[in-house]
C-alpha cells in the first residue's frame, strides 16, 4: 500500500455543497472532487505519503465531518 496524496472525506448527509465548501475554505484545503460512493464523499488535496495520514486524523479526530480516511493504492494482482 501507498499514500499517493488526496484524503478522502464523508460529510454529514444533511450539509449541502454549499457547507461542504465553507468548510474546506474555513480549513484552508482544496476540494478535488466528488467520489462516487454512497453518502456525501469528497476528495481533498493533499502531498503524498505521510502529510495525507495526518491530515486524516486531524480531520476525523476533528468531529466535524462523519469520517476521514487516506486515498490508499493498493496494488492489485489478478490471478
Amino acid at each position: 500500500m501507498a499514500l499517493p496524496g488526496g484524503v478522502m472525506v464523508q460529510f454529514k448527509p444533511e450539509w449541502s455543497d454549499t457547507q461542504i465548501q465553507a468548510w474546506a475554505d474555513g480549513q484552508g484545503l482544496q476540494l478535488v472532487h466528488t467520489l462516487s460512493l454512497p453518502g456525501q464523499w469528497r476528495l481533498v488535496a493533499t502531498e503524498t505519503g505521510t502529510a495525507a495520514l495526518a491530515l486524516a486524523n486531524q480531520i476525523h479526530a476533528s468531529g466535524d465531518v462523519v469520517s476521514a480516511r487516506p486515498n490508499w493504492w493498493r496494488q492489485m494482482a489478478h490471478r
